[in-house]
């Protein structure tokens, strides 16, 4: 299952003009993002916001926690798989 990379997804849609309906499918996708977000598990949020919302490095991550680089890594890893099985109905199917 590919992973989701939520940056990617709000970058590609900045650049493009959207009409009404369009709109009303980003701002429900942003909830949707959001909410799955939310429903991480703690120390998997705390990670996937820190590095993709705080632009924190994994090793930065790793001293705030008070873990390793690896379970930071292991963290990420969780969280992105978990999203991308959310998020998996509202995206575009991928190209493999």
């Amino acid at each position: 299952m590919p992973l989701v990379d939520l940056d990617t997804i709000h970058l590609e849609m900045i650049h493009e003009v959207y009409t009404p309906e369009q709109n009303l499918l980003h701002a429900e996708l942003h909830k949707k993002a959001t909410l799955a977000v939310r429903s991480l598990p703690a120390k998997c949020q705390l990670v996937y916001t820190l590095i993709r919302e705080n632009n924190f490095s994994y090793k930065q991550v790793a001293d705030i926690m008070g873990i390793s680089v690896n379970t930071v890594e292991g963290h990420m890893s969780t969280a992105l798989r978990k999203l991308g099985v959310m998020l998996q109905a509202y995206l575009p199917p991928t190209q493999n």
